[in-house]
């Protein structure tokens, strides 16, 4: 427990930036199917792995697949990653045309991104919502359930989740979700889709206890890959 919540935590340290990738049904970006996290985790042979924005359940916010832009909205925060693993966040509104877009997404070598939001910590500091500003998608100042994930340093990684629990501890807002994931020492950090959708696999099966004990269909995840040959890994 963290502020009286019940987190749940995986650190990850990966040996080359290929190793974080972005799984979608079907692997066909705008596919109206959606699927169990676990099965997304299992197809995709994942170590690790976490819900993503859901994008394909609102139209809202920027949707960058292998490259390219899928979908153009600068409503929300904007979390993209880069050929070396690395992040890149830029805020709602920063880039206001797509000719934009494509040029930074050409400059920084960005391989996917997703949008959700808000940004939780940036360049090592602390975000908090204030006022009207949200800059995420979703209920920000209610308590929920919360997943988000924060890049420490180079290939070092942090999926952390505020969840409901059995013994009713209290969920969170998004400023005491940007608090905690904080105090882990990640330089940068953002808000993944919650609620029911707050989930971590690790080899397939939940890690953390799940809204009302089941899980929700989605559109994708955010994975880890194991840099060992499987005839090594066992």
């Amino acid at each position: 427990k963290i502020e009286n919540r019940v987190c749940s935590c995986v650190e990850v340290k990966i040996a080359d930036g290929s190793q974080i990738r972005r799984k979608i049904m079907n692997d066909t970006f705008g596919s109206p199917e959606w699927g169990y996290a676990s099965e997304l985790a299992m197809s995709a042979n994942a170590v690790v792995a976490m819900n993503a924005d859901f994008y394909m359940y609102r139209d809202l916010g920027t949707c960058i697949y292998q490259g390219q832009i899928g979908r153009f909205d600068t409503s929300c925060d904007l979390l993209m990653i880069d050929e070396n693993g690395d992040f890149n966040m830029l805020r709602a509104a920063e880039l206001t045309d797509r000719a934009s877009l494509e040029q930074y997404i050409a400059d920084n070598n960005i391989i996917f991104g997703m949008a959700f939001g808000p940004i939780l910590v940036k360049d090592g500091e602390l975000q908090q919502l204030n006022g009207s500003y949200a800059g995420g998608i979703g209920e920000m100042y209610e308590q929920y359930s919360r997943a988000g994930i924060g890049q420490v340093d180079k290939l070092h990684y942090l999926y952390m989740t505020v969840n409901h629990s059995q013994d009713s501890t209290p969920r969170a807002d998004v400023n005491t979700f940007a608090k905690i994931m904080y105090s882990k020492g990640v330089k940068n950090a953002y808000n993944f889709d919650g609620g029911q959708t707050s989930e971590i696999m690790f080899n397939g099966d939940m890690y953390n206890y799940v809204d009302w004990g089941y899980e929700r269909a989605v559109s994708d995840i955010i994975y880890f890959a194991t840099a060992i040959p499987s005839e090594e890994g066992g």
